[in-house]
């Protein structure tokens, strides 16, 4: 006969409920270690473990109904660890270029018009190379921010992923690749739906008379409607700068590249 599940009534750090959940779920999905209430009060060791991990005390005093449990985040590996910090950006990094629902997937990127001044837009990150230190999205070769690219190259990439708690900021030179190698491999593994963007016309940014009034090219099955629109972008990255967020302390370092190494150091936050 299979026992029955153990549900539990989780709290957050003001003390509310969180709702009852299966307590086998909620620790697969969380992956976070419990602190469980004794029957009666909340406990020495309890407490001394609550109070080290950044509960409020005020929750403490009031103690847990039986059954009821505080969950702690177990700090990341890379806490502590300048490379490891370094590796996990480039990480997520990587698997934002796979995965559409990650927020690296679509970072913002920011340049600088013939003015001077900044111009922020999001792109969908196309690739990722941590050893060459180097990021790769697409653009149409007729919008402002090729535009910027081409006048002087200054380009920064910025991500916030909410449930990580990781801000990631990367700052370098950005280089245009419009009739190469580079850009005919990425026109080459670009979907149908992406290739058929680059045929659109009037250019990007160009008044219109009324919202719909531009035209969108049929799928081109030799898909070269819009190739001499297209441009692969390579961000080559000089400058890292990495924030995680957490209630015990916060963690933020800066890298810079040289020819062919990273340096790193701690700052404040």
């Amino acid at each position: 006969m299979a026992m029955p599940r153990r549900l539990i009534d989780t709290v957050d750090h003001a003390g509310r409920s969180e709702g009852f959940e299966d307590e086998g779920a909620l620790h697969e999905r969380t992956g976070r270690a419990s602190i469980r209430s004794p029957r009666r009060g909340i406990g020495a060791a309890c407490r001394k473990a609550c109070l080290a991990n950044g509960f409020p005390a005020g929750v403490l005093q009031r103690g847990l109904s039986p059954g009821r449990a505080l969950f702690v985040d177990a700090l990341p590996s890379f806490y502590d660890d300048l490379d490891g910090f370094r590796a996990e950006g480039w990480r997520r990094l990587a698997e934002g270029v796979t995965n559409r629902h990650s927020p690296f997937h679509t970072p913002s990127l920011a340049t600088v018009d013939a003015a001077g001044r900044p111009r922020l837009r999001t792109v969908v990150l196309r690739a990722a190379d941590a050893g060459a230190g180097a990021l790769r999205f697409h653009c149409d070769r007729r919008s402002d921010k090729a535009r910027e690219i081409a006048a002087n190259g200054l380009a920064a990439l910025h991500v916030y992923d909410g449930r990580a708690k990781l801000q990631l900021r990367i700052e370098g030179r950005a280089h245009l690749h419009q009739d190469d190698a580079v850009a005919d491999a990425a026109w080459g593994a670009a979907l149908t739906m992406s290739r058929i963007c680059y045929g659109v016309e009037p250019a990007p940014g160009t008044a219109l008379t009324a919202g719909d009034a531009y035209t969108m090219p049929d799928e081109d099955p030799e898909a070269r409607i819009g190739r001499e629109n297209f441009c692969a972008v390579v961000l080559s990255a000089e400058r890292m700068d990495l924030l995680y967020l957490d209630r015990r302390g916060h963690r933020r370092a800066v890298f810079r590249r040289g020819t062919e190494t990273w340096t790193g150091t701690w700052v404040a936050p």
